[in-house]
């Protein structure tokens, strides 16, 4: 028996050190270190279904990684290595891997390997590479194969007949499939070609430019350099020396220009053409900027636009300066850097301090269409919400929720929902603020629940005595049995029940009570009294009964903890109530006879949650989260 076991034992050993086996957490291949732009990534049970790539997410054999336009991507391999995708570049980290090597190809593009202290080992469709320590090599997808060009230190290529091949720094090969060699090439030209000359940057080539004041109103005065008085600035153009004071009065402005740079004044003192090549020194009082470069130095910073269509209002003051950004961008600088955009409003402090407020919340646990209505079941609100917006606003909108705004792009605008009902707007940015009307409204309605809780199948049941007070009954998935009674009626031979409203009826009755069954009184609004033929006749106080479906109340129970692993391939169960269709990412799940579902999902891997979407003819759209964790 003892002999068995120790035979069990060595075939388990064996077996995991065959090549490819995934049996634990060693099988992580990289890590993103760093992404700019639009980074994708795929994963090896649901190929080619890129979605956004997150720093610190793992790959593993047969997961993909891609770089859109103007996109890079840096990851951390084993050894210290690391491998850097260019733009518009895919990796892809091969299905079979083999003990001791990296597997991967590049299949669009190219990627930089560099090593350290540590020699790598690279296995993938075209052969084996041994990359030395302190070596950078540049793998480049060719129409024939893959191009290994070494920048330092030196590589060993073997293809599969065991031919091996040295390649140092200036050197490289092209390879087919297979691991046949076609051509050898040097990297560094002998007569490289000359580099283009630098282009002079035009907000510095504009400090060099008069500038020229245009002034409406007679409140404008100035004070040249030097000068000890204030001197009247006579309205129309003047241009004016750098360092030169400019004071506004109510009712007047002055539009500053320097090249293309452009600046509106209001009430306030300010310096033009200030040190640093600012065009304006602010000590308090409005400043518009409108065109790209246009700066103002700020007690505690400076503020700058970044876009030539930026739209932005400046208010100066002593403890702190603001900048409500309408379109464009605007850096805000002072102990910190942010750049600000359209619908944005950042602030820096006399201190140097640097906030911004605005900001629509990224990433996102939910996206639907902008001017949809629905509730959201999350177990952690509050719930970060983008709209999409169909290109229904060229330059960015806002979510507004009551007085609150978030800012977001032309593709999408997102807010934070906290546990409530709140209706929503959507503007378009323009040059002077959001505008009317909104392109879209609607409202959402987010609930804390974790979906745990059983759902009922069957009618509730009501008591309402007719005492001439308003009565709200919420069912969810029956109409409600209600029993109606007059509880201080006369002795009578007999009594009338009269209903008005949604379901107009009388009913004779031998007592002052009677029951209506599931459904007898629809959804809406009903008056009920009773009539008792007693001598004299009497009758009860009218009483108001308001049948309305609990939007609010689960439509679903769904099985399982509420946070499930990030990144991890799972499985959701749960049932759904009569009438109802559930999908999750676009499909919809089948239900048996019981109303229940089962599918697997993959969890994002940002921490956000993954929204099951739940469907009614007439009630409406509800979203079950259920949270990714870290």
């Amino acid at each position: 028996m003892i002999s068995l076991w120790r035979q069990l034992a060595f075939l388990l050993l064996l077996v995991s050190w065959l090549p490819g086996c995934r049996c634990s957490q060693s099988d992580v291949i990289a890590e993103l270190k760093e992404g700019k732009g639009s980074v994708e990534r795929d994963w090896a049970n649901r190929l080619r279904e890129w979605k956004p790539a997150k720093v610190g997410s793992k790959y593993r054999l047969g997961d993909g990684i891609r770089c859109g336009n103007e996109s890079t991507a840096e990851l951390v391999l084993q050894g210290s290595a690391k491998l850097t995708l260019t733009p518009n570049s895919m990796v892809r980290f091969l299905p079979n891997g083999e003990e001791g090597f990296i597997a991967l190809d590049v299949e669009l593009g190219e990627a930089v390997l560099e090593t350290k202290t540590h020699r790598i080992r690279v296995l993938s469709s075209f052969g084996r590479v041994v990359v030395e320590p302190e070596t950078k090599m540049t793998m480049i997808r060719s129409k024939e194969g893959v191009q290994f060009a070494v920048a330092l230190g030196k590589i060993t290529f073997t293809n599969e007949a065991g031919d091996e091949k040295g390649i140092s720094a200036g050197k490289g090969i092209e390879v087919a499939m297979g691991g046949a060699i076609i051509e050898q090439f040097d990297t560094i030209d002998d007569e490289p070609e000359p580099a283009e000359p630098a282009q002079p940057d035009p907000i510095e080539e504009d400090s060099k430019k008069e500038i020229v004041a245009k002034t409406t109103g007679d409140g404008a005065h100035q004070r040249p350099p030097g000068a000890t008085e204030w001197q009247q600035l006579p309205q129309g153009e003047a241009q004016l020396a750098a360092g030169t004071g400019v004071k506004v009065d109510s009712g007047t402005t002055v539009e500053l220009t320097r090249g293309q740079q452009h600046v509106t004044l209001g009430e306030g003192e300010f310096v033009v053409g200030a040190p640093g090549g600012y065009l304006v020194q602010a000590k308090q009082g409005p400043v518009k900027l409108t065109s790209l470069g246009a700066s103002v130095e700020v007690p505690g910073g400076r503020i700058i636009a970044k876009e030539a269509d930026t739209a932005a209002d400046v208010t100066i003051g002593a403890e702190q300066s603001e900048v409500r950004v309408h379109l464009g961008l605007v850096e805000v600088q002072g102990e910190t850097t942010e750049q600000v955009r359209g619908g944005e409003t950042g602030i820096v402090k006399a201190s140097g301090k640097v906030t911004v407020s605005g900001r629509g919340p990224s990433p996102v646990d939910l996206v639907v269409s902008a001017g949809a209505t629905f509730t959201v079941h999350d177990p952690k609100p509050p719930t970060a919400i983008g709209f999409t917006l169909g290109g229904r606003c060229e330059h960015g909108a806002i979510v507004q929720l009551g007085k609150l705004r978030y800012a977001g792009s032309a593709k999408q605008a997102s807010a934070s929902f906290p546990p409530g009902s709140y209706p929503y707007q959507i503007r378009c940015l323009t040059r002077t603020g959001p505008a009317d009307p909104p392109v879209a409204s609607g409202t959402v309605t987010v609930v804390l629940d974790a979906g745990k809780r059983p759902i009922t199948k069957t009618a509730p049941s009501t008591h309402v005595n007719t005492d001439g007070r308003k009565y709200t009954v919420l069912y969810q998935s029956r109409l409600p049995q209600i029993s109606v009674g007059w509880a201080t009626a006369p002795d009578a031979a007999s009594y009338t029940l009269v209903v008005t409203g949604a379901a107009a009826r009388t009913v004779k009755t031998t007592s002052p009570n009677y029951s209506f069954g599931s459904g007898a009184l629809t959804e809406g609004t009903h008056q009920l009294y009773f009539e008792a033929a007693s001598d004299p006749p009497r009758r009860s106080r009218t009483t108001t009964v308001s049948i309305r479906f609990d939007n609010a109340t689960p439509t679903a129970s769904i099985a399982g903890p509420v946070e499930l692993p990030a990144g991890e391939s799972v499985g959701l169960q749960g049932t759904a109530l009569p009438g109802w269709s559930v999908s999750v990412d676009g499909k919809e799940l089948p239900l048996d006879g019981q109303q229940r579902f089962s599918t697997e999902v993959t969890m994002p891997e940002d921490g956000t949650a993954l929204p099951v979407r739940f469907e009614h003819p007439t009630r409406g759209v509800h979203y079950y989260l259920r949270r990714a964790k870290r």
